[in-house]
């Protein structure tokens, strides 16, 4: 699929001045992309689109990938691994809130509400996620057409 998508990517007006390297990690992360159903609906235009403002980090078992109260405003979609959203209560015990996996999107409660970040998250098993700074996922929300699903997760969680 990767070669397939790498070619479509290559004849698309706005790819074509790319380095074939810049190309290639493109069509890998728009491969990768392609697997998660939050993408589902868009055309190999928008996930290349997605991809392009994106980037891919690693992270290992136990790293701390959001701090309860941090400010930033960042999105993140789970390429592959798990992670555990927790949060350590007045009392001092911890309290597992969720856990999130391959495929499911995390941080846009904070984006959504322009609120500091309402819980910390670490990784469970080794974790790559690609990262959408705001502005990124404004312009990306729009073109995908799941937004209601995402609201929902949100309502869900904030809840």
């Amino acid at each position: 699929m990767a070669g397939q998508l790498l070619d479509e990517i290559k004849n698309m007006g706005r790819y074509r001045r790319l380095s074939p390297e810049r190309l290639k990690q493109l069509a890998e992360v728009a491969t990768r992309l392609r697997t998660i159903d939050l993408f589902d609906s868009l055309t190999n235009e928008q996930v290349a689109h997605i991809a392009e403002r994106g980037r891919i980090v690693k992270y290992l078992a136990g790293d701390l990938v959001i701090r309860k109260g941090d400010t930033d405003q960042t999105f993140y979609v789970i390429v592959s691994g798990q992670v555990r959203v927790w949060d350590k209560q007045a009392d001092g015990m911890v309290r597992l809130l969720n856990y999130h996996t391959t495929g499911d999107f995390f941080g846009e409660l904070a984006i959504l509400n322009d609120t500091p970040r309402s819980a910390n998250v670490d990784v469970v098993s080794e974790l790559i996620r690609m990262i959408m700074a705001q502005r990124a996922y404004e312009v990306n929300s729009r073109a995908i057409k799941a937004g209601d699903e995402m609201l929902s997760v949100s309502s869900r969680l904030g809840s």
